[in-house]
């Protein structure tokens, strides 16, 4: 009876033991079913932190994409600015042109002004080169008349020394016939006194 007992004793440590072992394996069981509700729990919010995750990169992409609306339509923006500016640019470049143009053609007209008055300088130095020439021309006439004047004057002056001469000449002649007159009144009277002598 003692050896059944103690064997029963035995059986029944073994059978605690196993009835510990179940307990601690039931323990266990709930724990692990603990561990698996909350494993499940955290895959949950794993899951829901990671849809949170992509919800909150989805939320970073649209803010993303806002931002880069916004900056396109900043950048459209400074387009139409740059487009406006360019055509202004444009309008200055024609300005610009025109400017230049205008410049070209003001000094085109200065040249042309300088030319005409040139010209006009020019008609009037020729004028006063004819006009020189014109009292050259005169001036050799007037000295030809003169010439021909002194001439003539000088002929005049040979005419009248010519008359004076003649003149004299005429004199001289009266004078030596009156001188042989004279002579020969002198011989008369000569004679004559020869003969009142005789």
């Amino acid at each position: 009876v003692l050896k059944l007992s103690l064997k029963d004793e035995l059986v029944l440590k073994d059978s605690l033991n196993e009835l510990d072992v179940l307990k601690l394996s039931l323990k266990d069981e709930l724990v692990l079913k603990d561990s698996l509700n909350e494993l499940d729990v955290l895959r949950l919010s794993l899951k829901d932190e990671l849809v949170l995750k992509d919800s909150l990169n989805e939320l970073d992409v649209l803010r993303l994409s806002l931002k880069d609306e916004l900056v396109l339509k900043d950048s459209l923006k400074l387009l139409d600015v740059l487009k406006l500016s360019l055509n202004e640019l444009d309008v200055l470049k024609l300005s610009l042109k025109d400017e230049l143009v205008l410049k070209d053609s003001l000094n085109e007209l200065d040249v042309l002004k300088l030319s005409l008055k040139e010209e006009l300088v020019l008609k009037d130095s020729l004028k006063l080169l004819d006009v020189l020439r014109l009292s050259l021309s005169e001036e050799l006439v007037l000295k030809d008349s003169l010439n021909e004047l002194d001439v003539l004057r000088l002929s005049l002056k040979d005419e009248l020394v010519l008359k004076d001469s003649l003149k004299l000449l005429d004199v001289l002649r009266l004078s030596l016939k009156d001188e042989l007159v004279l002579k020969d009144s002198l011989k008369l009277l000569d004679v004559l006194k020869l003969s009142l002598k005789e």
